[in-house]
């Protein structure tokens, strides 16, 4: 059981994946700080701001990179490193939630060989942001469909679905009927 101090988000952050946030509230300059100096990191746990539900499984960040802002807050840039499964969570006095996770095996890596495999990476790279146009690892189907999960524009509980997997078999299904 590890305890990390959780940023809850609408989003979806996978192993490899790259987010840009704005710092500007104090509990969150707190994690910052507090991620900057352990080995750790912190969770970002989807969070679904409409149903007030903070989602069991999510990703261990670390900051890569730091920047200040033209709307003078602080920008980080963050990288996805393991899943988690958040077993408990406390609210400290400022807000900020700390919690009790498991770590979640990686997905097992997976090559990508079929033509229908090439083309989801093909048609991936376009979309990326700038931020992974240095990190691009297309070679590997379990990095390509972690890429479109986290890009995808369906809901967070069906995300949430496709983060609980063992593997990437499930998104990489959801890929092929969805292009279709």
């Amino acid at each position: 059981m590890l305890t990390i101090p959780l940023f809850p988000l609408p989003i979806c952050l996978m192993p490899e994946g790259l987010a840009e946030l704005r710092i500007f509230e104090p509990r969150y300059k707190r994690l910052v700080v507090e991620a900057s100096q352990n080995d750790i990191g912190f969770g970002v746990s989807p969070y679904d701001s409409n149903s007030q539900q903070l989602f069991d499984v999510g990703c261990i960040a670390r900051i890569v990179d730091f920047k200040h802002r033209d709307d003078g807050l602080l920008g980080i840039l963050i990288k996805g490193q393991q899943r988690f499964r958040l077993t408990s969570f406390t609210v400290e006095h400022d807000g900020l939630k700390r919690g009790n996770v498991e770590l979640l095996p990686s997905w097992p890596e997976h090559a990508i060989h079929t033509r229908s495999e090439h083309q989801l990476a093909e048609l991936l790279t376009p979309l990326l942001p700038e931020a992974y146009q240095d990190n691009a690892s297309c070679q590997s189907m379990t990095w390509v469909c972690q890429r479109w999960l986290e890009i995808l524009p369906i809901n967070l509980h069906a995300k949430q679905q496709l983060m609980c997997q063992n593997d990437a078999h499930m998104t990489q299904e959801l890929l092929k009927q969805l292009l279709q």
